[in-house]
């Protein structure tokens, strides 16, 4: 497949205490040069936890106005289309996203994990 135009989608901020995406962001990429982003901070179901806060910097202030992941989800979709899907732990974001109700064709959508790539480099080096 070729590689000209990827994907690059980020979850920065995941409350894991709590299960739940606080922050989305994707980069579409063609020929290495970002050319659009998607990114929105989402308002979780709970609030955010204290320790989650510390890590990512994000409050339950800053989501008091943001959108429900439902709401969102549909302009996800549509910005990730068919293009494939390159990520650091990869399989953990894509977990997220599924539980979150993103409805991709998981079957056909290509991922990367740059993580298990990151392992390939390690193992090959003397």
């Amino acid at each position: 497949m070729k590689m000209d135009q990827t994907e690059k989608l980020i979850l920065e901020a995941i409350d894991q205490h709590r299960d739940e995406i606080i922050e989305v962001s994707a980069i579409k990429f063609i020929n290495f040069e970002p050319v659009e982003i998607f990114s929105t901070l989402i308002k979780p179901h709970n609030p955010i936890s204290a320790s989650a806060s510390r890590v990512n910097h994000i409050t339950d202030g800053m989501v008091e106005n943001a959108p429900y992941f439902a709401q969102i989800e549909k302009s996800l979709r549509s910005f990730i289309g068919d293009l494939p899907i390159v990520a650091h732990n990869a399989e953990f974001d894509i977990m997220f996203l599924h539980n979150s109700g993103l409805k991709l064709n998981y079957d056909k959508t290509n991922f990367y994990d740059t993580l298990q790539l990151l392992s390939l480099i390690h193992i090959s080096e003397p």
